[in-house]
């Protein structure tokens, strides 16, 4: 998942990502900058919640996450 914020003077302070479950499966508060790159590999498919705090206000998106299964015909 890559996150990037294009407000000018805004810059990435925490990301949560929380499950339908309401538990949180995802958590840095050590952000800084603009772009941010993090792997969810780990995750089961799914809906999720990102919660993402800026240094001006706090966004909420919906995503799904989904796993693609290859096959190999012989």
């Amino acid at each position: 998942m890559f996150i990037r914020v294009d407000e000018t003077g805004h810059s990435l302070n925490q990301l949560n990502i929380v499950n339908t479950a309401g538990q949180i499966v995802y958590s840095n508060k050590e952000l800084s900058g603009t772009d941010l790159e993090i792997d969810l590999q780990h995750l089961p498919p799914g809906i999720y919640i990102a919660q993402l705090r800026t240094s001006h206000s706090t966004l909420t998106k919906k995503f799904l996450v989904t796993k693609q299964l290859y096959c190999i015909a012989r």
